[in-house]
């Protein structure tokens, strides 16, 4: 990340400078073409923390398979939400995260 126009939030959490808004940087490991990361982009810190920490718990139960070529962060995302939160959560919790994942 660029360190002119971003800030460090906290692990994994920046902040950019210009419009305020939060990024998540996950590390999904290398590959013989160097490392990979995948981002997603929120309006708001409690937002971006929500992605972090489900992020990490599903890492947790190996429910996120890492270094998928065809796969970008939208898709990881889909199946994020398939997986976890639809099942994990009330129905309009859910419809709340598709909303807000279709405005990124």
């Amino acid at each position: 990340m660029d360190k002119n126009r971003y800030d460090s939030v906290e692990k994994g959490i920046y902040r950019n400078k210009a419009t305020g808004k939060y990024t998540v940087s996950i590390y999904l490991g290398r590959t013989e073409s160097g490392k990979k990361r995948s981002t997603k982009t929120f309006n708001t810190l409690r937002d971006a923390r929500n992605c972090l920490a489900e992020y990490r718990v599903s890492r947790a139960n190996d429910e996120i398979e890492l270094l998928e070529e065809d796969k970008t962060i939208d898709d990881l995302m889909d199946d994020f939400r398939k997986m976890y939160i639809d099942i994990n959560t009330e129905k309009t919790t859910s419809q709340g995260y598709a909303f807000i994942e279709k405005r990124i």
